[in-house]
């Protein structure tokens, strides 16, 4: 169930969207996603993560249990070793990875625009949401499948047409849009379901052609590329399926305290993350890019990096140029939040691609852009990765991944035993109904959703 919480409290972030102090290098994207709310203020994650409380970031992370990269591991198949050792892949030189995953640029559905039910003129529009909802009511779901006004239909539109004459998806997307203007004055820009776009872009095909398909009266419905993805994203955001996660997360009455849960995800859990499931095996993961408030997914595309001295800041891909031993380093502006053990301290720069969203035509392929965090990374005297310290403020807040094999399917779904729909009459009754019963509770059906990405293929 979505929701939409913000939580009061009086926090000095310092500078427009609480930015100004961080030391961190700019992305190659055109935008990057501000996450603060209207009011400032730090929100609760939506969706997939409505019991992690978004925690306040700063360098000091801690290397904790719940931060261990290898929780991700049951997400994987055919991964049967996962390495710590720094020395090792030093020695097999991997500097890079790239996920052998198949990305598609997703596109958005903006709580501000009613969810779903946003239509394709309201994607530039200006217009914020009262007057949206006041279009909405004035052109409803019925007058324009009335009149055959495909075209300016939303995808949830659209939908709810295949099931029957009611708009149970439509309404139950603007109702909460409203219910969070209603509740807070405003929405947003933001506000969404990156929860579910980012496993959509990956693991389901994406739609290459416009289809077209009965609807529950016989008359013929177009679902657009766009239309299909969107319904893809909104299943996987949903609808329930199993995850693996790793990272902080930090209770209300422990904002702006030094407890270990609102530390973050420790640089060393990013760095054996990264280098284990994508360099070694070529899977992805997707990460909340930035610590400060709400959770906005992406999945990772691929990363490199070089190691940086400590002391002389000179940049190499050789791990001997920039180790330096604990005891070497009496200057070390971390040294009273070493890991017990730690022998050598290495700095990283650390370039990670993340996927792009885009609102383009199908064919564009999938746009990444790229991420710089610093990290300093603690080893012990056999070469292990036992710790590290952010260096720049803006790291990430957590890492998760969809186990693989599962498929977002609804309690409704249980119930179908029936081959993909060909779209060439309308939905079975006993599909129709399911679909209806979902609908109310804002869910789509999988079956659907994978019908018409088999008809775009």
């Amino acid at each position: 169930m979505k929701y939409y919480l913000l939580l009061s409290m009086s926090l000095i972030l310092g500078g427009v969207h609480g930015r100004e102090s961080m030391e961190y290098e700019e992305a190659t994207a055109p935008l990057i996603p501000q996450k603060v709310s209207h009011r400032n203020t730090i929100v609760l994650g939506n969706g997939q993560f409505h019991d992690m409380w978004v925690s306040i970031g700063r360098p000091k992370s801690g290397y904790r249990s719940e931060d261990n990269f290898r929780k991700l591991l049951p997400a994987y198949k055919g991964i049967d070793k996962l390495h710590n050792d720094l020395f090792y892949f030093d020695q097999i030189k991997l500097f890079e990875g790239e996920s052998k995953e198949s990305f598609w640029s997703y596109v958005n559905s903006p709580t501000s625009k009613g969810g779903l039910s946003q239509r394709p003129s309201m994607k530039d529009s200006k217009k914020k949401w009262p007057q949206i909802l006041e279009e909405f009511k004035s052109n409803p779901p019925e007058k324009l499948f009335t009149e055959g006004r495909f075209s300016e239909m939303s995808a949830a539109e659209k939908y709810d047409f295949l099931l029957g004459p009611q708009s149970f998806l439509f309404t139950r997307e603007v109702e909460y849009s409203d219910s969070v203007f209603r509740t807070y004055g405003a929405i947003a820009y933001w506000a969404g379901i990156c929860h579910g776009t980012a496993p959509a872009s990956f693991l389901f095909p994406e739609p290459k052609s416009e289809v077209v398909v009965k609807g529950h009266d016989g008359r013929s419905i177009p679902f657009s590329t766009n239309d299909i993805k969107r319904l893809s994203a909104h299943a996987w955001a949903e609808n329930n399926y199993d995850i693996a996660f790793i990272g902080g997360r930090c209770r209300s009455d422990e904002l702006g305290s030094r407890e270990p849960d609102c530390l973050d995800t420790n640089p060393a859990t990013l760095h054996l993350a990264l280098l284990n499931y994508i360099g070694l095996h070529g899977k992805t993961l997707i990460m909340d890019n930035a610590y400060d408030s709400d959770v906005w997914n992406r999945p990772i595309m691929g990363f490199s990096y070089k190691y940086v001295h400590p002391k002389t800041k000179v940049r190499s891909r050789l791990l001997k140029h920039a180790l330096v031993k604990r005891s070497d380093y009496p200057d070390d502006p971390h040294k009273w939040n070493r890991r017990i053990g730690t022998h050598y301290i290495v700095e990283v720069h650390m370039k990670v691609k993340l996927l792009f969203g885009d609102e383009g035509d199908q064919g564009s392929g999938a746009k990444g852009y790229d991420i710089h965090y610093k990290y300093d990374l603690e080893i012990d005297q056999k070469g292990r990765i036992v710790g590290g310290e952010w260096i720049t403020q803006y790291h990430p807040d957590f890492l998760w991944m969809v186990y693989e094999g599962s498929s977002p399917e609804t309690s409704e779904d249980l119930s179908i035993n029936e081959n993909l729909w060909s779209g060439k009459t309308p939905l079975s009754s006993n599909v129709r109904r399911l679909g209806q019963q979902a609908a109310k509770k804002g869910n789509v059906l999988e079956h659907i959703v994978r019908s018409l990405l088999e008809l775009s293929k």
